[in-house]
């Protein structure tokens, strides 16, 4: 996966293995297939490079990295976009920026819901 350009940081009560299945619940049902490289990182994809090179931003393809860590207070849900989205023009951009803040809002939310998010 290329460098992040953009990384957020979702802090959350309890265990790292809840708050994975929890992650894992929220992309999945955003139609995100996850791929994981160990137990605590991994990736989310949606679409696909060939699909977008061909429709350009018509077919958004984009790519979320996932990285779980213990904190004292709980686990802390990394997320990064580790590309600009250009190779979809910057219709293309715009998409995959909007779509990883879409993820970061509905994960945020559904931590909020659960009674888990740390807030403050």
């Amino acid at each position: 996966m290329a460098e992040p350009v953009d990384t957020r940081e979702i802090p959350v009560t309890g265990d790292p293995t809840r708050a994975r299945a929890s992650v894992v619940q929220a992309l999945e049902s955003r139609g995100f297939a996850v791929t994981w490289h160990d137990e605590w990182s991994g990736t989310a994809e949606k679409g696909t490079r060939g699909k977008q090179l061909l429709l350009g931003g018509f077919a958004p393809h984009l790519q979320v990295g996932l990285a779980l860590h213990a904190i004292d207070a709980g686990t802390v849900v990394r997320l990064t976009r580790p590309s600009v989205g250009m190779s979809g023009g910057l219709m293309g951009r715009a998409k995959a920026v909007k779509q990883f803040n879409g993820v970061v809002d509905e994960l945020v939310a559904a931590f909020r819901q659960s009674g888990v998010l740390l807030e403050g």
